[in-house]
């Protein structure tokens, strides 16, 4: 299995990956 990300379009552009059962949220301006 892959692991597949979210990309939100907020304030600022914000990342949800998930891999391994583990969420990991990545914030960049």
């Amino acid at each position: 299995s892959e692991a597949f990300s979210l990309q939100l379009r907020r304030s600022s552009l914000m990342r949800i990956s998930y891999r391994e059962g583990r969420w990991i949220f990545i914030r960049w301006e």
